[in-house]
C-alpha cells in the first residue's frame, strides 16, 4: 500500500464498512458501519496523514448562465451553475475534495466525514449568485441521522451555515439516488460539508428580504413556526473597495418563543453610508443554540450615490454632549465642517477633506465645551459648485 497515493484516498469517496469486519489484513481496527467513520480503500487501513488534496479539473470556465463541472481521478465532485447577468466572473477556480476527513471546526450536530473546499483562483464574483451541487458517497454519511432522508448542506462562514430542506434559494434539494445535494442562490464561497436535520433550530423561515429607500434599508421576514425562539440577531457586512468586512452586530428583534402560526418581522437599519452590504439574521433559543439564515431577496444591498447636496440638523438636539450631522454629496468635493460657539469664534473643525459623492455622517462631542448655543457651517466646493449652510446647535450637559 502506497499511503502516499493521493488516489488512493480519494477515488469514489474512500472504502465501504462492512458489519463484522472489525480489523484489516494486517489486524489493525477497521470500522463496521458507516457512523464509526470512513473506512481506507482495500485491505489494508492507513496510518498516515492524507496527503495534500489535488486540484479537481474543470471542463467549461465561469460566465453567465455557464454550467462548471469539476472532477477528480474521473469522478465528478462538484458541478456550479453561475447565474446570468453578473457584474465579475471568476477567471480560475480551486475545487478540492477531502474524503475520509472530519470537517474542520464542527460546531456540534451530525456531519459527513468528507468536506469540499471551494474557493476563487483568479478574478472575482459579483452581481450575482451560483447554484452548487455537491456528489457524494453513501459511505461518507458518518453520523448522519437517517441520510437517505436527513442529508442537509453546510457552509462554513465563520461559523457553519445549515441550508434547511427545501426548493428555494438557500435551501437544500437532495436527490438520494444521484447522492447529490444541491444549494441554489449562492452568493459566496467556502468549505462545504453535509449535516442532517437534528442539527438545525426548530424555526421555520418562508420569507426573508429587503426594501431600499434612499439610505435606509428594512429588513423583513417571515416565520411559519417557532419553538423556543429567543429572538434573531441582526448581523450586516460591509464591502470596501469590493472586499467584505466580517460579519458585526448590529441590531436583535425579540422572538415570540412558541408558535404554530405565520409570524411577521421588520427590523430597519439607517443612515447607511454609500456603499454595497449584506445581511443575515442569527436566530438563538433560550438554550443559546444557534442558526444562521442568509438573505435571499436581494442577498446583496447598493446605497448609491444621493440626488442632492445637503445638510441635516444635527441629532440629537439638543446635544449632550454627544450629537450627529448627516451631510450628502452628488459629487466629489472639498468639505470642511466647522463648528462655532455664538460670538462667530471655531472651537472645532468636524470634517477638512475630500470626500466622494454619497452620504455621510459626522460626529460632535460637547464634553469638552460648556452648554450654550454653537453654529456649524459646512462648505462644500468642487465640480464648478459651492454650498455652504448653517445650522444652530444646542449643547447641554
Amino acid at each position: 500500500i502506497i499511503t502516499g497515493n493521493q488516489q488512493a484516498w480519494l477515488v469514489s469517496g474512500k472504502g465501504i464498512a462492512l458489519s463484522g469486519q472489525n480489523t484489516d489484513y494486517e489486524g489493525s481496527s477497521r470500522t463496521t458501519t458507516i457512523s464509526g467513520g470512513t473506512t481506507d480503500i482495500g485491505s489494508d487501513e492507513f496510518s498516515a496523514t492524507p496527503p495534500s488534496c489535488p486540484l479537481a479539473t474543470i471542463d467549461n470556465a465561469p460566465g453567465s448562465g455557464v454550467t462548471s463541472n469539476f472532477t477528480l481521478y474521473g469522478r465528478r465532485i462538484v458541478t456550479i451553475n453561475w447565474g446570468t447577468g453578473g457584474t465579475a466572473y471568476p477567471t480560475a477556480m480551486n475545487v478540492q475534495y477531502y474524503s475520509g476527513v472530519n470537517p474542520p471546526l464542527p460546531a456540534g450536530g451530525n456531519y459527513a466525514n468528507s468536506y469540499w473546499v471551494i474557493s476563487i483562483a483568479g478574478g472575482s464574483f459579483s452581481g450575482t449568485t451560483y447554484d452548487a451541487t455537491i456528489y457524494f458517497g453513501d459511505n461518507e454519511t458518518y453520523s448522519i441521522s437517517s441520510p437517505s432522508i436527513n442529508t442537509l448542506m453546510a457552509k462554513y462562514d465563520g461559523l457553519w451555515i445549515v441550508y434547511p430542506a427545501g426548493s428555494g434559494n438557500l435551501q437544500t434539494q437532495l436527490n438520494w439516488t444521484n447522492l447529490t445535494v444541491r444549494t441554489n442562490g449562492l452568493p459566496g464561497f467556502s468549505n462545504f460539508t453535509l449535516t442532517d436535520a437534528t442539527a438545525p433550530l426548530p424555526v421555520e423561515i418562508s420569507y426573508f428580504g429587503a426594501e431600499t429607500a434612499n439610505r435606509d434599508v428594512t429588513l423583513n421576514w417571515i416565520t411559519e413556526m417557532e419553538i423556543n425562539n429567543s429572538g434573531f440577531e441582526i448581523q450586516r457586512q460591509e464591502a470596501v473597495k469590493e472586499n467584505y468586512s466580517d460579519w458585526g452586530k448590529i441590531g436583535f428583534v425579540q422572538g415570540i418563543g412558541n408558535s404554530n402560526v405565520q409570524n411577521i418581522y421588520t427590523y430597519k437599519d439607517t443612515r447607511l453610508n454609500t456603499a454595497k452590504y449584506r445581511y443575515r439574521l442569527k436566530q438563538i433559543d433560550y438554550n443559546g443554540n444557534f442558526e444562521y439564515f442568509e438573505l435571499r431577496s436581494p442577498y446583496e444591498i447598493s446605497i448609491g450615490a444621493p440626488s442632492s447636496v445637503s445638510l441635516s440638523q444635527n441629532y440629537p438636539n439638543p446635544s449632550n454632549p454627544v450629537s450627529n450631522i448627516d451631510y450628502q454629496l452628488t459629487f466629489q468635493a472639498k468639505v470642511t465642517l466647522k463648528v462655532y460657539d455664538i460670538s462667530g469664534r471655531e472651537i472645532t473643525t468636524l470634517v477638512n477633506e475630500v470626500k466622494d459623492a454619497g452620504y455621510y455622517t459626522a460626529h460632535f462631542d460637547g464634553s469638552s465645551f460648556a452648554s450654550g448655543i454653537y453654529i456649524y457651517r459646512i462648505i462644500i466646493d468642487g465640480n464648478g459648485q459651492k454650498f455652504s449652510k448653517s445650522y444652530k446647535l444646542v449643547l447641554v450637559k
